[in-house]
């Protein structure tokens, strides 16, 4: 049986994410950039792009070292943002994304 989630009981519903390219062919590195570039123009994508490569390498030893440190570090760059704007903008990216990255 199906159910809307207006008609579920409070705390009756969960929500997953791959995280970990399980169910989707992607990571959270990939997430985040897609989030933060989405609505981008060429121009300000290929920026954004170009000025946050740079971290790719510390991440990638930081995850080698320790997974724990990673998230630690990785999730940082969420700190600041605007958390009613990005839920905003995780309901009109997650659909697409998920479809385009789903195995």
């Amino acid at each position: 049986m199906t159910h809307s989630p207006s008609a579920c009981e409070p705390g009756s519903i969960g929500a997953f994410f791959d995280v970990d390219g399980t169910l989707m062919h992607t990571t959270i590195v990939h997430f985040y950039a897609r989030l933060m570039t989405d609505g981008m123009s060429r121009v300000r994508k290929a920026a954004w792009t170009l000025a946050f490569a740079p971290r790719i390498p510390l991440f990638l030893v930081t995850d080698r070292v320790s997974r724990a440190a990673f998230n630690r570090q990785f999730y940082r760059l969420y700190r600041g943002l605007d958390a009613s704007e990005l839920r905003l903008r995780a309901e009109e990216v997650v659909p697409l994304y998920a479809s385009e990255n789903m195995y």
